[in-house]
C-alpha cells in the first residue's frame, strides 16, 4: 500500500500582516493538523509549541493519543514561560495509516473524511467542541483504508461550501486526480479570503 500525502497552509491576514494560525504536517504515514485557538499574539507560539511535541512523539514511535499528549505537554510548558492570563490553545489532529487501518485522535473542531468509490464518510464528529490541547479531552477513532481511497484532513477554514464543492466536482471529473490538486482546492478559497487554513490530503495507492 502506497501513500500520496500532501500538506498545505494558508496564512490569515491580520492588519498590515499575516499571521501563522494553522500548520499541517506529513511524517511518512502519520499525519497532524494544527490550529491555534488562543489570542492571534499567541498563535505561532502556541503552533511552535505543538509542533516541537510531535517530533519528541514521532522519533518515540507514539501512537496518535500519545501524540497529543507529547504535544499539549509541550504547549502547557511553554505557556508557562509567557506572562499571560490564559494559556495558548491548539486544536490537533493526529492520523495514522496502519495495516489497512485509519487510527484517529484528535481534540478541538478539525474535519477527517474519507473519500471511497464515490461515497463520502466523516471520521470526526459533528458535535461542538470547546477547547484543544490545553483543556479539551481528546477523542478516537478508527477506520479501513484500501487501495483508491482518498483522505482530507483540515481545519474548519479548509472546508466551505465552496472547497467541498470543488473538490466534489474535482474527483466526479477525474476519480485519479492527485492529492496536490485536491489540497490546493481546499485551502484556495480560504487564501482569497485571507483567512488561516490547513489541510492534507492523501490518495492511498
Amino acid at each position: 500500500m502506497n501513500i500520496d500525502a500532501q500538506p498545505h497552509s494558508t496564512l490569515e491576514r491580520r492588519g498590515p500582516g499575516h499571521l501563522e494560525r494553522s500548520d499541517a504536517l506529513v511524517y511518512e504515514r502519520t499525519f497532524v493538523l494544527l490550529e491555534a485557538l488562543s489570542s492571534p499574539r499567541l498563535w505561532q507560539n502556541a503552533v511552535e509549541a505543538a509542533r516541537l511535541g510531535a517530533e519528541v512523539a514521532l522519533v518515540e514511535g507514539r501512537e496518535p493519543t500519545a501524540f497529543l499528549s507529547a504535544m499539549r505537554t509541550s504547549l502547557l510548558e511553554a505557556g508557562a514561560q509567557l506572562i499571560e492570563r490564559h494559556v495558548p490553545d491548539v486544536a490537533a489532529l493526529v492520523a495514522k495509516v496502519r495495516e489497512g487501518r485509519l487510527e484517529l485522535a484528535w481534540a478541538g473542531e478539525l474535519r477527517a473524511y474519507r473519500y471511497r468509490d464515490g461515497d463520502v464518510t466523516r471520521l470526526t464528529g459533528r458535535e461542538a467542541v470547546s477547547g484543544g490541547l490545553a483543556g479539551g479531552s481528546p477523542t478516537t477513532a478508527e477506520g479501513s483504508v484500501q487501495t483508491g481511497d482518498v483522505l482530507l484532513f483540515g481545519t474548519e477554514s479548509a472546508f466551505s461550501e465552496r472547497s467541498v464543492a470543488a473538490v466534489s466536482n474535482a474527483l466526479a471529473e477525474n476519480d485519479q486526480v492527485g492529492s496536490v490538486v485536491l489540497v490546493r482546492l481546499l485551502t484556495a478559497p480560504a487564501a482569497e479570503s485571507g483567512v488561516g487554513a490547513s489541510a492534507i490530503a492523501v490518495r492511498i495507492r
